[in-house]
């Protein structure tokens, strides 16, 4: 294979040598050869064809290239070998014996792959350096300048190659930063006679900062296809960029969108100004008017009865036969992760270090210490309710990984994102606003850290003695109010596109606004559950007001980011009358743990330098050594306070409200011992070892065969064969189908497979087939 670069652009060509050199003109720029095309490209460089620059891979060593005047060290072009350490076809030595026998300017870089030419980020880094330093060489004559060198990055890679899994054969890579669809024609555009591409043109900066440029490319002529209609599918592709996400595939579904609904003719028609949604909802710069349309005590009044609707929905679920989970899609081992927000300088990073006993998060008393989110595993407790009622019988004969809290509670792993402080107006991208909303996305719950002190301003900035210090509650309201504006800008920046679409048909409509809560993380049921609980028309969309969409996100937000308030710095002076009266309010729309992040960290710092001896949530220390750090403010907290200092009670509180499913897996019903015992045996660890000590958290609906497929991401094979189960009391046990429901009749679990293996041997004769 071998890839010239021209004057007049790029060509592909393969085959013998004297076909490739009498395809090539003189003004060959650089040439890029791989294997036998490596071979080739040595050929056109020894012949005088080639100007610039050469990347030679695994080449073989070929006889008969001195015949077209490649001889020893005859080429003094710069050359790149690139080779394979894993190459058993062409061993990466006799690849650059052959090159340097011809050439005295070889380098040589060597990939951990075998016989390819690879394309990671890293190395095309290491090409573009190599082309960058021969161009610059004053030896090699500059008359023919060629274009500049495209630089790609890991997300444009990421991209294109998702786009080519979706779209197959309709997708086109042009160059390493121009993608090009074909777009659809169904529904009103199927008597379009040529196709329609989209050309997207992927800046350097993409996707964090630069916006892709579009442009539709057909050979129909202009009667077929005017410019009004090119015009609008741009306008349509631009309008679905997000900052820092991938655009291209939204923009795809945006122009299929127009065209499989309204076809060229009406297409044409839809860059003249679109009626917007009735009353406020209305396209503008800044989307002023729909912020502007909802105060805080109306956006107030919408999160309380968000919380209240879905408390009472989680009330009766149970006795439900369409509940609130069983419509949302996401399914199977649930990798909990909990988000920190809050302004700058409550805490945030010392919480973060205390429940993921660290030292690793900045701390410093100044707004912005935390830049880049900090991500690590931190534990929770588990509520003792969701384990087997006799579970103390067991209690004894258990070593858990992570062992028990003071209160019996098993801990649990779960990934903690402590991103930046917001300030006010992060909506609107102040204080990089934008950017750390964006990682909030991808977790389940958030712990909202407020500074119980009020020592603190809304800027995180230290407070002057004589200026009071802000009310509590305002406090906890402003950061909600950040994430709510945030998710409604977004949304009604595009909200046009579903009216477009309701005109003429509500169940495309419906799917264009679940793709509008897309980037967050949320299934599509997530969406219809929160349109039903929100008693919004579904059928009414175009005359949906401000105050609906408002609605509409403040249910999402309660059921995708349920959220929890820790009360931090809690040790501080004045903090506990500002709690007291703050926990008195009945009116607050989620719940709030009063805590002290300093001391839980002061504890877990003691604790791992042997000074003390501390169960996690305990108000009880054993001192090792005299004056340890944490002794006197600790017990100085919990004579206060009467509980504990709070940080793992926030957290747990938090992933609880994510509602995940617990199920015990064994390897026996008698013994209960856990299925995953010798397993790690196996492997040298002695964890999780006794009667229910594997416990598996799951999504909210899922079945045994999630289960199945849980253990064997963690090492367990064999095909399913059946499963047995008891209930939460270790009376009721019954066989089990492999679709069924996880729920408190499943709460422990044995699977059986046709594979024998370690975790169910006593069962091995009866079910290996």
């Amino acid at each position: 294979m071998l890839l010239i670069k021209q004057k007049n652009g790029l060509s592909w060509t393969s085959g013998d040598l004297s076909v490739s050199l009498a395809s090539v003109a003189q003004e060959t720029d650089i040439v890029v050869g791989f294997s036998s095309g490596a071979s080739m490209a040595l050929a056109l460089a020894g012949a005088g064809r080639v100007k610039r620059a050469a990347i030679i891979a695994s080449p073989p060593s070929r006889p008969g290239l001195e015949d077209w005047g490649v001889n020893a060290k005859t080429i003094s072009l710069p050359i790149l070998v690139v080779v394979g350490a894993k190459d058993e076809l062409i061993k990466p030595n006799e690849s650059i014996n052959t090159v340097r026998a011809v050439s005295s300017e070889a380098q040589v870089y060597q990939h951990p792959k075998g016989h390819c030419l690879p394309v990671r980020a890293s190395d095309l880094q290491a090409y573009t350096r190599f082309l960058s330093k021969a161009l610059e060489d004053k030896s090699i004559s500059r008359t023919n300048k060629i274009k500049q060198i495209e630089i790609t990055t890991p997300e444009i890679e990421d991209e294109a190659e998702a786009l080519e899994a979706i779209f197959s054969e309709d997708f086109l890579r042009r160059s390493m930063n121009i993608f090009q669809v074909t777009l659809t024609r169904e529904g009103k555009s199927k008597s379009l006679s040529l196709p329609l591409f989209l050309i997207a043109h992927l800046p350097p900066n993409y996707p964090n900062e630069g916006r892709p440029h579009y442009t539709i490319e057909t050979r129909m002529n202009g009667l077929e296809f005017p410019h009004a209609a090119s015009v609008a599918l741009r306008s349509a592709a631009d309008q679905a960029f997000v900052c820092g996400e991938p655009a291209v595939y939204s923009a795809v579904l945006a122009c299929n969108d127009l065209l499989r609904d309204q076809g060229i003719s009406e297409v044409r028609e839809s860059i003249v100004e679109e009626e917007g949604i009735t009353e406020q909802i209305e396209q503008s710069d800044d989307m002023s008017q729909i912020q502007a349309a909802v105060t805080q005590l109306e956006l107030e009044a919408l999160w309380r009865a968000a919380r209240s609707k879905l408390d009472e929905e989680i009330m009766h679920e149970s006795n439900s036969s369409t509940n609130l989970h069983k419509q949302l899609k996401t399914r199977g081992y649930w990798k909990l992760s909990v988000g920190i927000v809050g302004k700058p300088s409550v805490g945030k990073s010392t919480l973060f270090n205390a429940v993921t006993r660290s030292t690793g998060a900045k701390t410093a008393a100044y707004p912005f210490t935390t830049i880049d989110p900090n991500i690590r595993e931190a534990l929770y407790a588990m509520p003792v309710e969701c384990e087997p009622i006799p579970i103390e019988d067991h209690l004894k004969k258990q070593t858990l990984a992570f062992g028990r809290d003071a209160h019996g509670r098993r801990l649990m792993p779960v990934l903690l994102k402590d991103v930046a402080g917001l300030v006010p107006g992060a909506y609107r991208g102040l204080g990089k606003g934008n950017r750390f909303l964006n990682d909030l996305c991808d977790t389940d719950a958030l712990l909202h850290v407020v500074d119980a002190s009020g020592e603190t301003d809304e800027n995180g900035e230290q407070r002057s003695a004589d200026i009071g210090s802000q009310n509590l509650r305002d406090e906890v309201i402003w950061v909600r109010e950040e994430l709510h504006r945030w998710i409604v800008g977004n949304v009604a920046a595009k909200f046009n596109s579903v009216v477009r679409l309701a005109k003429h048909s509500i169940e495309l409509a419906q799917e264009r606004l679940r793709s509008l809560f897309g980037g967050y993380h949320c299934s599509p049921g997530l969406i219809d559950r929160a349109l039903v609980l929100a008693g919004l028309d579904k059928m009414a969309i175009v005359s949906w007001t401000a105050m609906d969409l408002h609605r509409l996100v403040a249910f999402f937000l309660e059921m995708r980011f349920p959220t929890v308030i820790a009360l931090n710095k809690c040790d501080r002076p004045g903090a506990r009358e500002r709690v007291l009266e703050f926990l008195q309010d009945k009116s607050r729309y989620c719940p709030a743990v009063p805590c002290s992040a300093s001391i839980d960290a002061l504890l877990v710092r003691d604790r791992t330098q042997q000074k003390i001896q501390y169960l996690d949530a305990a108000t009880e220390i054993i001192e090792l050594e005299t004056n340890a750090p944490s002794i006197k403010p600790a017990r100085n907290y919990f004579t206060q306070w009467k509980q504990s200092a709070g940080t793992l009670d926030a957290l747990s509180l938090a992933v609880s409200r994510a509602r995940p499913r617990y199920v015990f897996v064994v390897s026996d019903l008698d013994t209960l011992e856990g299925a995953l015992a010798k397993r790690y045996h196996e492997i040298g660890q002695s964890k999780n070892i006794g009667p229910l000590a594997d416990c598996i958290p799951l999504h909210p609906n899922a079945s045994v065969n999630d289960v199945f497929h849980a253990l064997k991401s963690l090492g367990l094979g064999g095909d399913f064969v059946r499963a047995e189960a008891l209930d939460r009391t270790l009376s009721l046990r019954r066989v089990v189908k492999r679709h069924e429901r996880i729920d408190e009749n499943t709460c422990v679990i044995r699977i059986a497979t046709n594979k024998k293996s370690h975790w169910q041997s006593s069962y091995h004769s009866s079910t290996t087939t």
